[in-house]
């Protein structure tokens, strides 16, 4: 056993989060999720924090994104989704991956969105989740998340992400169990170049955590987007470039004990988004 993978055994233990509260509470999901509040700031990687979001989209496209916690290959967590809108809705395929070979969590899910009116979208995933630990062998377990969104102003918006609300249970001799976690969360347009949003995030059995973003265009093709969440005592911030059909982003996040965690994403459009 190497030196990496005990040290990712040991973040792992010492971190107060299980698989599900990093769904909602890292760094990566703060900057993927600052837009999912929103009407005209959500993007791609909305869907992974919002599966309502899935709705607003107008345009079918991919994203995928990597992170490499605390510079450790053995915690790498890779996310991919392809989202295709339709006239009833859109349709969402997402993949999660996180671990290494001795160790992996995986997840894959199908969801379905729609706008119900012009003030509401719903949105209803569908997962599968796996661990693996070589040597130990393998546990599965179905899960469901559903979203909802609210626009109550033209700038205003709210909504909330129930994920596993009926708690699924798994392993061998079934005594563990997918916790629940529930999300609320409010965005606010406060001009068409500066957006903020927060969130009170509770799973089951831990305390409740809050995160609050910040997203500013100085011009149409630049993205920078920076934010805090109390859960993991974790700051972040980043940027993303629209060239064409393809945006790139990067962001960091830090941790006051574990140090540094660099991150990358890639949106691609399959229709050419205007400036």
């Amino acid at each position: 056993m190497n030196r990496n993978f005990i040290s990712a055994l040991f973040i792992s233990a010492c971190l107060p989060q299980t698989a599900a509260t990093q769904q909602t509470a890292t760094a990566q999901q703060g900057y993927t999720g600052t837009g999912a509040y929103s009407q005209s700031q959500t993007d791609l990687f909305s869907g992974f924090h919002q599966t309502a979001a899935l709705a607003l989209l107008k345009e079918p496209g991919v994203c995928v994104m990597g992170v490499r916690p605390y510079f450790l290959s053995t915690l790498s967590r890779y996310r991919l989704q392809a989202v295709l809108p339709v006239p009833s809705g859109a349709w969402g395929v997402k993949s999660d991956i996180r671990g290494s070979s001795g160790y992996r969590e995986q997840q894959v899910g199908l969801s379905y969105a729609r706008s119900l009116g012009t003030k509401m979208a719903a949105g209803l995933c569908f997962t599968y989740n796996s661990i693996r630990i070589d040597g130990y062998g393998q546990v599965t377990a179905p899960g469901v998340e559903a979203g909802l969104l609210l626009h109550v102003t033209k700038e205003l918006h709210t909504g909330f992400q129930l994920i596993n609300p009926v708690s699924p249970k798994w392993g061998i001799s079934k005594t563990e169990k997918l916790p629940a976690v529930y999300v609320f969360g409010w965005g606010y347009e406060a001009s068409p170049v500066f957006y903020c949003s927060a969130e009170l995030i509770k799973e089951e059995e831990q305390p409740a955590s809050v995160s609050v973003s910040f997203q500013y265009r100085p011009v149409s093709r630049l993205w920078l987007r920076a934010g805090m969440g109390t859960g993991t005592s974790v700051n972040w911030a980043g940027a993303g470039f629209q060239l064409s059909r393809f945006r790139f982003d990067v962001f960091v996040s830090f941790h006051p004990q574990l140090g540094i965690t660099p991150g990358t994403g890639l949106l691609v459009h399959f229709k050419k988004r205007g400036a």
